[in-house]
Formats: structure tokens, C-alpha cells, sequence
């Protein structure tokens, strides 16, 4: 007796594990196609959350360069002065290693001295000048060169090289190339000109890289262009007041044409600024 009942109770047994496994593959079939969708939804949103991050970070990230450009730095009658061909001479070389890349130089010249003039008499804007020794001495593609002739100061060669050529031609993994002594405030002011949008708080778009060349300036102008340079930064700089009055392009516009003594119409009111002898060398 007893072990007939130990059979039957091993049989309901069995009986009910068998019930549970139809279930159970029941179950499983049923809830597939979920646990697919389910799947696929989850694994489609980390590849599209990828796909977002790589197209925003596109013109931040990466090999290489859309464009190179180099801030203007003076003349003289015979060309560009020696710390001006060591920008050049740098733009030469990341030319080569960037191939692709176009290279923006800038100014029509500067307000403290007048331009030199060609044979004819006409006026030679600083960017023609560059623009012939890249193509001169560094076999630079003509059609590789961008000249921005309005600038005549640094704000002026970071505004108009974005409204007049990067901004238009979708330029926006950029190379700044300067010398050690205006590298501050060259950094100050291109990262403020290339971050500001149409909206306050909007991100332009473009990312920046800065190559310090050699300062190739005798010693005593040297000495009085970093105390001219040391001036003027802190107004340029993170928190300076130029920042927090051109938080947008409108706004960076308005101080270029209204408030900057180099293209505002006020200034035909007024003198131009006396600027020390051995600074002027610099320019």
C-alpha cells in the first residue's frame, strides 16, 4: 500500500512539471516577439544616441582641419616683418599636413600706420602681402588661399574671417596660428567671436586649435608690446567687459561697427590713438 502510494504521488508529480513546462513554452512564445521588440528598441536607442553624439561633435572632433588662419600681424615696405613670416612659415607647414584644409589670411592692415603701397601707388592690404608669400615661398594652390582685406585689429581679423569666409563655406575645425606675445588675447578673442550665435547662450558651432610660434621681436619691442598687450587682455578675457556686452553675432556687430574706434564712423570725429614708438615695431 505503501509504496502504491508513493507511485501516485510520483505521478501527480510529473503530471504537474509537465503542465508547467507547456506553460512555460507557452509564456515563451508568446512574450518573443516582445522581448525581440523590446531588444531592438533598446539597442536602436544607444545607436542612435551615438549617431547624435558623433554628427554634434563632428565639427569639434577629428583629424584634421577646414581652415587655417592666421591673425594679422603688420607690414613693411619690403613684405611681411620676421614675426609675421613665422605665422606664415607655421601655416605652410600645417598646409601640408592638412592638404584640405584652406587657409584664411586677414586684414587690409592696421589703424596705427599706414599700408604700404605697390609700384602703381596702390594701397597693399596685409592679407595680399601674406597671401603672395604662401603662394611664393610655400607653394600654396592659389585656390587654396582666403584673403580677408576689411580687418584692420584683432577683433576685426577673427569677426570678418567668419562672416565673410567660414560662416559661408561651412569652415568649422579651424587652426589659429599667432605668436607667443599675442597669443592671450588672440585666444581670448577668437574663442568669444567663434562661440557666439544668433541666440544668447547657442553654441556656434566651431572648434578651435591654437599653434604659438616664435616671437622673432627684438628685445626692447617686445618688452613694450607685452606691456600693450597685458593692458588690453583683461577686457578681452573670460568676465571682461567686451564679452558680456556681444553675447550674440547681432550684438558682436554692433560693438564692431559702433564701439570699435578702427570701423566705427565716430572715430572721424576724434584722433587716432598715439601707440609708443617701439610697440609700433610690432605692428
Amino acid at each position: 500500500a505503501g509504496d502504491a502510494l508513493v507511485m501516485a504521488w510520483h505521478s501527480k508529480k510529473q503530471k504537474q512539471n509537465h503542465r508547467q513546462l507547456k506553460l512555460h513554452a507557452c509564456l515563451r512564445y508568446a512574450f518573443r516577439p516582445c522581448l525581440v521588440l523590446a531588444s531592438f528598441a533598446f539597442f536602436r536607442s544607444i545607436i542612435l544616441a551615438a549617431m547624435m553624439k558623433s554628427d554634434t561633435n563632428s565639427h569639434n572632433t577629428g583629424a584634421g582641419f577646414d581652415a587655417i588662419i592666421v591673425p594679422a600681424g603688420g607690414q613693411t615696405p619690403d613684405g611681411p616683418p620676421d614675426h609675421v613670416m613665422r605665422r606664415l612659415e607655421k601655416a605652410i607647414e600645417l598646409s601640408e599636413e592638412f592638404p584640405d584644409a584652406k587657409i584664411v589670411v586677414t586684414a587690409r592692415g592696421t589703424p596705427h600706420k599706414p599700408c604700404p603701397v605697390d609700384a602703381a601707388g596702390f594701397e597693399r592690404p596685409e592679407a595680399a602681402d601674406n597671401a603672395r608669400v604662401l603662394m611664393e615661398r610655400g607653394g600654396v594652390d592659389p585656390e587654396r588661399i582666403l584673403e580677408e582685406t576689411m580687418s584692420l585689429e584683432t577683433v576685426g581679423n577673427a569677426f570678418f574671417a567668419r562672416v565673410v569666409h567660414t560662416d559661408i563655406r561651412g569652415l568649422r575645425r579651424l587652426a589659429i596660428v599667432n605668436n607667443s606675445f599675442h597669443m592671450p588675447r588672440t585666444k581670448a578673442i577668437f574663442e568669444h567671436v567663434f562661440a557666439v550665435s544668433s541666440k544668447a547662450g547657442e553654441d556656434a558651432g566651431y572648434g578651435l586649435t591654437f599653434f604659438e610660434v616664435a616671437n622673432a621681436l627684438p628685445p626692447d619691442v617686445l618688452e613694450a608690446r607685452l606691456e600693450r598687450e597685458a593692458r588690453s587682455l583683461p577686457k578681452f578675457d573670460v568676465g571682461g567687459e567686451w564679452r558680456m556686452a556681444t553675447p550674440t553675432l547681432l550684438a558682436l556687430h554692433d560693438w564692431v561697427f559702433r564701439e570699435n574706434t578702427a570701423y566705427a564712423t565716430k572715430r572721424l570725429r576724434g584722433e587716432r590713438e598715439k601707440v609708443d614708438p617701439k610697440a609700433l615695431n610690432s605692428y
